[in-house]
């Protein structure tokens, strides 16, 4: 993998001899905070991956993106790009998502670990993408000995998109040990129809995987259509053993959904309300649910409110109930009150929070918070912690570039 690297290095540096002048660019985040809670109180403070884009301005040139460390005085290579009449190629380093095979997490990293990953795209075959991923890098080029270690242990993968159907093919190593191949290989081909009246989405799969040749497949569908008012969606999966793909991140289902949404607005109140029908396991499609939700929003220039009351399933389930509402008031330029409470019925629980925020400048917040409805878990979702009350205040500074 050194060897192709520094060739390509040489190459680009070949190539911007005959280039124009290119365009060099900043981009990053850098931030401050100054905080107190019932623990102690901190300062941090950092640049959120800054990077120096050095990008081309003709076909002949190359770009490169760079990673800074101020403090260690450094720049870490991110990606060097380069583009001609015959081909155009981008190495990278670490993992990149690859279509239906590498999927990624909720930070949108790859849930697959490697050295580096190159894209090669060929002028003469419009629409197709070569991908090689270095999972492990077992090149020593200090001696020939073998120490039982296997020649393929990485990831190659191919696009192709024609006609507006998205075709994939993988084949890869799904262990990291350097002695060992467990080899998986697959393809995917999804596609999305404008029928006029609604969109209608296919994705299909199929592969071997875990080594042994165990079959995998899916076919998943999805429908959305408007008319005024209303919303109609539906989805259909039907998947096996696709959980066995490494780094996917699938998992089998057997589910059917249909789903109907109203929403009207009327300045300034909105109003839903939606319902769905649901069989979570269509081997057993007299088992279903029916999630039903209700919801009132009221909007001006000084205040917002929300009101939202859920029923996990209405039909089986009718007194499994969850209630959220929300309050922002704004009584003068830059100071916001806000709040918000949550109620279950399945064990009386509630919850509630408060918060107020001034923002001195366009980059520069002061706020405090009190309350035990909050994310304390990290899963997106607030939740009521009725023996861990949190309190904070906080100044923040932030700007992108």
């Amino acid at each position: 993998m050194k060897k192709l690297v520094v060739l390509l290095v040489s190459l680009f540096i070949l190539s911007a001899v005959f280039a124009v002048t290119p365009e060099v660019s900043w981009k990053g985040t850098a931030s401050f905070t100054l905080g107190v809670d019932e623990k102690g109180l901190d300062v941090s403070g950092g640049l959120i991956k800054p990077k120096v884009l050095w990008s081309p301005s003709s076909d002949t040139q190359f770009g490169v993106s760079f990673g800074i460390d101020l403090v260690g005085k450094s720049l870490t290579l991110y990606s060097i790009s380069f583009e001609n009449s015959i081909f155009g190629l981008t190495y990278a380093n670490g993992a990149s998502a690859f279509q239906y095979f590498v999927g990624t997490d909720r930070d949108k990293n790859p849930l697959m670990t490697a050295e580096g990953n190159i894209a090669v795209t060929l002028k003469a075959v419009d629409g197709l993408t070569v991908v090689y991923q270095d999972i492990l890098r077992t090149v020593d080029y200090n001696t020939g000995v073998l120490a039982g270690e296997k020649w393929f242990n990485d990831f190659v993968g191919l696009t192709y998109s024609v006609a507006g159907v998205n075709l994939s093919a993988a084949f890869y190593d799904a262990d990291t040990a350097s002695t060992t191949n467990t080899f998986e290989y697959g393809v995917n081909a999804n596609t999305e129809l404008d029928l006029g009246f609604g969109s209608l989405t296919l994705d299909g799969v199929f592969g071997m995987v875990d080594g042994a040749n165990t079959t995998a497949y899916g076919i998943s569908e999805s429908f959305s259509a408007e008319f005024s008012i209303l919303t109609l969606t539906q989805t259909f999966a039907w998947k096996e053993n696709v959980e066995n793909f490494e780094y996917a991140g699938d998992s089998s289902a057997k589910t059917l959904s249909v789903k109907a949404a109203v929403s009207y607005e009327m300045e300034p109140v909105t109003l839903g309300a939606d319902a769905t029908f649901k069989i979570g396991d269509l081997s057993s499609p007299t088992e279903f649910t029916v999630p039903v939700n209700l919801s009132l929003g009221f909007a001006n220039d000084m205040v917002s409110a929300n009101a939202k009351v859920s029923w996990g399933d209405i039909v089986a389930a009718a007194t499994d109930l969850v209630v959220n509402a929300d309050l922002s008031v704004t009584p003068v330029d830059a100071f916001t009150l806000s709040g918000a409470v949550k109620y279950l019925m399945d064990g009386n629980e509630f919850g509630y929070y408060a918060k107020a925020s001034y923002a001195i400048d366009d980059n520069t917040t002061l706020c405090a918070f009190y309350g035990i409805l909050y994310d304390k878990d990290g899963d997106g979702a607030a939740d009521i912690n009725k023996d861990d009350a949190q309190w904070y205040a906080k100044l923040s500074w932030s700007v992108s570039f």
